[in-house]
């Protein structure tokens, strides 16, 4: 089904009027104007995610981890194989956390329950499985896969890859899109010798011929 001129914006009708706009709200929540974001998704009717989505994050940060996964099973779009990793990632998640407490034996009833259901590598089990046992395993391994004490907000993002980004747009979406634009200006800028800093979004960038050296220093 084509889309109307209406669902488009932009003179090459090359983006969809309901992306941009999310985008664009997700970037206000993101940069703190969240009261922006909320009369944004109100006067346009398109919101940034689905309830189903934002309850999944909260519960993310908060660590409810049965219910996030009994909502990550709500939402129809996801493929067994993206839910089936989606679900490894957050009982890992909980694995670790058992094990920051010390709880060896929860982390057991996790490992051994339906994280070893899921069909994932069975490698990955097994470096778990060591971790329960070695202490310098288990410091070793788990600064590598937590990232930090924002250990959950990581998960997060790690998810994001996995969620269709349809679903769950990647954070930063559209600060990444201008980034984009800006490194392409900057790679095609045939005679470039400025800094970084001083490219504007207010106009496109170009280094004229006279912005070369003349002369060297001695």
């Amino acid at each position: 089904m084509e889309m109307s001129s209406s669902d488009k914006v932009g003179t090459k009708d090359l983006i969809r009027r309901c992306e941009f706009v999310r985008v664009i709200i997700q970037s206000l929540y993101s940069l703190g104007y969240w009261k922006s974001a909320s009369l944004l998704e109100e006067e346009s009717r398109i919101m940034l995610q689905s309830p189903e989505i934002s309850l999944f994050q909260s519960q993310i940060l908060e660590g409810k981890w049965d219910e996030s996964i009994a909502t990550l099973d709500c939402i129809r779009e996801l493929s067994p194989e993206a839910r089936n990793s989606a679900v490894f990632l957050i009982l890992q998640q909980k694995f670790w956390e058992y094990l920051d407490r010390n709880d060896t034996s929860e982390a057991l009833v996790i490992l051994r329950g339906r994280m070893s259901q899921l069909g994932v590598d069975k490698g990955k089990l097994h470096m778990l499985a060591c971790c329960l046992i070695s202490r310098s395993k288990r410091e070793e391994i788990g600064r590598k896969l937590k990232g930090g004490d924002d250990s959950r907000r990581k998960l997060l993002n790690e998810l994001r890859l996995i969620i269709p980004p349809s679903i769950m747009i990647p954070e930063g979406r559209l600060e990444h899109l201008v980034e984009l634009a800006l490194l392409l200006q900057h790679e095609r800028c045939i005679y470039h010798n400025s800094p970084k800093d001083s490219i504007s979004l207010y106009s496109d960038h170009h280094c004229g011929p006279d912005q070369i050296p003349t002369q060297t220093l001695q």
